[in-house]
């Protein structure tokens, strides 16, 4: 009767349907994203620790929270204390019932998927994986989280401590992944053999043994049925030392309080008079909850020593390759490491100072004073942003001192540099999760919304789905990380287009906030949002997004791998006959180059000179190029033949006289190059006031059937319906090159061969290369200030 009641209590609550039907589907959806036909039992394995490390512990905390903190956040302690049902059989019963639903989807989920992966090998090592991974990984790992919660239960913790230490587990299982070597994890490798041993013992979610299985050594089995067991018997005894005594230590503590003089307590406090401001008042009761909890000191605490260690590693590292400077210790921390612990920092506090009021049953009472509603978002957002530059602070500090340790360059402004392009768009995350709590009635629904925003921001899953694109970064940018020479000159640019568009998005969430904040009351204040100017934010914020989809589809029109790849298999199947065909040899290229670095731009002008050196007359050929470069033009010069629409990208020539043995023709192609502003610069094209270069292979066209273009990948071949094995790569293509480049009268030019000309013209300056002998065209233009090509 007790757990049928427990279930009807859960499952009327709508928070709990919603974690159960999230966690199914992410479950199965990213279990399948990881499979495929030759997946072996640890890829699957793998794809549990991964499940376990980012779902569980935040269905952990949702469900947790809903049915086990229920009695305190309700007021009902006391009252359900003096029930006739005795303390341990109640939370029997409530253990139970919590284990089986966070349970429950996951195994639902890895049900789908252990079925697809029997099917891909047989249904014997499908059950054993299912039963291994669900009895013991998914329903003990369950019970485990379950008890650390029962345990917060009687300490009178507060469900802000409940989401602290559920997503102190997901990251700290993250950074030891990362030096366990766990191979799902990019950069992972074993940095301690003891640690890793006793791991493989000690890891009360058995994930470290699980991923050291060998089906082909038994033995290897030893260490996870020998942890599972013990943290079993371990899980049990310490649930009946929990279950034992009903204390309700929340009381105890208030009476404790009660009877200090007040003396004493007059003693300890020393007040200090605020101006009469109420943004003052405001910001100091925030900061004042957030150094109340015991958990902040120890956030500042780990963080330092995250980024000493983690810095202080890599320089040591580096020193063999004598790259231990402030670029290798920053680049080590203020890219994942720093995004993923200030973003879940800034998560848990955001929620406990946007609730505050809430939780102290003060909220009514703040809703009737007279500080408006963008005063309260304002002093939220002016909150997290200080605690946000308190971390960043904190990361400067820390690397600089694993610096002095490693006796490193030191570099002051690249501190600097680096700092302001990890504070803005954390800043900018900042201001959303702000206003998704005060736009959200409960906190339960804004910590999903948040969670599920940083499910999109740092997993795979938008790309599992086959929606990928950069907007999907909430609040980022693809700004890459500093390079040892050019620093951020690659794809500094990306940056501001971006944080224009997050700041515009951040703009109007904050129109709506201040309209409809119930200010934790969940009550909406303003029951019609839709003013002139919210309605020009919404407009302004949808065409924004919608001119950043556009120029990001524009500068790369085969945007994400997956298109990609549909573009090379059809490539090869309209073009690969050609493979087969004679085709003319290109053995002279004549290269007018024009570059204009301060528009972004260069301009091209190619005569190829063609020659038939097989041994079959040529009637038709093709000319190839990368299907990201559009826009390009071709002629035939004096030689008559017809030039085909482009299909894919690729000219088809037919000639009206065929090319004979030994013949050669004359070919013009034209183009026009851009330099990228929502993409990160490669360095095979950037063309920029400080550096300008190009590379030939990445942007010239090429003549005949190109196997590069081919999918390499076996699996990827058979499901785009291809041939098994990939065309074979012919020898490279040689050719003489003779150059002529134009560039702005500051700038000097490199090419291949040796400069023959130099001269002055239209304000510009040209010069003009040629090489002595034909040469592989694997070989850059470039264009530089005379100071920085001196240097």
């Amino acid at each position: 009767m007790l757990i049928n009641n427990e279930l009807k209590y859960a499952y009327r609550q709508p928070i709990v349907w919603v974690a159960s039907i999230a966690v199914c589907l992410f479950s199965t959806l990213i279990g399948l994203g990881c499979l495929h036909e030759q997946s072996t039992v640890n890829e699957l394995y793998q794809v549990y620790a991964l499940l376990q490390m980012l779902i569980m512990p935040a269905a952990f905390a949702v469900i947790a929270a809903t049915l086990l903190f229920r009695d305190s956040t309700s007021n009902m302690m006391a009252l359900i204390d003096v029930t006739p049902v005795s303390f341990r059989v109640r939370w029997r019963t409530r253990v139970f019932v919590s284990t089986a639903i966070l349970s429950f989807p996951m195994l639902f989920g890895f049900v789908v998927v252990c079925g697809v992966f029997a099917s891909q090998t047989t249904w014997l090592m499908g059950l054993q994986s299912f039963f291994l991974i669900s009895l013991f990984g998914i329903v003990q790992s369950s019970f485990l989280l379950i008890l650390i919660a029962f345990y917060l239960v009687k300490r009178s913790c507060t469900p802000f401590t409940l989401y602290a230490i559920s997503a102190a587990v997901g990251i700290v299982y993250i950074v030891i992944g990362g030096i366990l070597g766990f191979q799902f994890l990019s950069g992972s490798a074993i940095v301690s053999e003891v640690f890793y041993t006793f791991m493989l013992w000690a890891d009360p979610f058995g994930i470290t043994p699980l991923l050291d299985i060998n089906v082909s050594d038994q033995a290897s089995n030893v260490p996870f049925i020998v942890n599972r067991i013990v943290y079993f018997i371990v899980g049990v005894l310490v649930f009946l030392a929990l279950s034992k005594v009903s204390i309700n230590l929340n009381v105890e503590h208030n009476n404790k309080k009660a009877v200090k003089p007040a003396q004493e307590k007059t003693r300890r406090h020393v007040y200090m008079r605020l101006p009469d401001l109420p943004v003052v008042h405001l910001l100091f009761l925030n900061f004042k909850v957030l150094l109340s909890s015991k958990l902040t000191p120890v956030i500042l605490v780990i963080w330092a020593s995250i980024v000493l260690n983690e810095a202080l590693s890599t320089l040591l590292s580096a020193q063999a390759y004598n790259l231990n400077n402030s670029i290798t210790a920053l680049n080590a921390v203020s890219w994942d490491v720093y995004l993923l612990f200030t973003s879940v920092c800034l998560a848990l506090w955001s929620g406990l100072v946007c609730w505050h009021t809430q939780r102290n049953q003060f909220a009514d009472v703040l809703s009737s004073t007279p500080i408006s509603n963008w005063q309260k978002i304002m002093v939220d957002m002016i909150t997290l942003l200080i605690c946000l530059l308190v971390l960043t602070v904190f990361m400067g500090v820390a690397s600089l001192m694993a610096e002095l340790i490693a006796g490193s360059d030191i570099s002051l402004s690249h501190y600097v540099q680096q700092i302001i392009f990890s504070l803005v768009p954390q800043a900018l995350l900042a201001v959303i999760f702000v206003c998704i709590h005060h736009l959200a009635k409960s906190v339960i629904k804004a910590g999903l919304c948040i969670f599920a925003l940083l499910i999109i921001k740092f997993t795979p899953i938008t790309s599992a789905l086959g929606i990928t694109h950069l907007l999907w970064n909430i609040a980022g940018s693809p700004l890459q990380p500093a390079s040892q020479t050019k620093l951020f000159l690659e794809s500094e640019q990306v940056f501001l287009p971006f944080m224009l568009f997050w700041s515009v998005v951040a703009a109007t969430l904050c129109v709506f906030a201040v309209k409809l904040s119930h200010r934790g009351t969940g009550y909406v204040m303003n029951k019609k949002p839709w003013t002139m100017p919210a309605v020009a934010m919404v407009l302004l914020t949808l065409g924004a997004g919608g001119f950043m989809h556009v120029q990001i589809t524009k500068e790369k029109p085969l945007t994400y791998q997956k298109q990609r790849m549909q573009w090379q298999a059809d490539y090869e199947q309209a073009f690969r006959y050609f493979a087969d065909l004679p085709q003319p040899t290109m053995t002279e290229l004549e290269t007018k180059i024009g570059f204009y670095p301060e528009q972004g731009k260069a301009y091209f002008d190619v005569q190829y000179t063609l020659e038939n050196n097989s041994e079959y007359p040529i009637s038709q050929f093709l000319v190839s190029r990368d299907g990201n470069h559009k826009n390009w033009s071709l002629a035939l010069i004096n030689r008559e033949g017809e030039i085909k629409p482009p299909k894919l990208n690729q000219y088809e020539i037919r000639l009206a006289k065929p090319l004979e043995v030994g013949q050669s023709l004359n070919l013009k192609v034209s183009f026009m190059l851009k330099q990228v502003m929502f993409w990160p610069s490669s360095e095979h094209l950037i063309i920029k006031p400080k550096w300008s270069q190009i590379a030939a292979q990445s942007i010239l066209p090429m003549v005949g059937y190109q196997p590069e273009f081919e999918i390499q990948d076996p699996l990827e071949r058979a499901n785009k319906g291809l041939i098994a094995e990939p065309s074979q790569t012919g020898e490279p293509v040689k050719a003489m090159l003779r150059t002529t480049l134009s560039t702005q009268l500051k700038h000097e030019s490199q090419a291949p061969g040796v400069l023959s000309k130099q001269w002055q013209e239209d304000n510009r300056m040209f010069y003009q290369f040629s090489t002595n002998q034909p040469i592989e065209l694997d070989v850059v233009w470039q264009s530089e200030p005379r100071i920085i090509l001196h240097e």
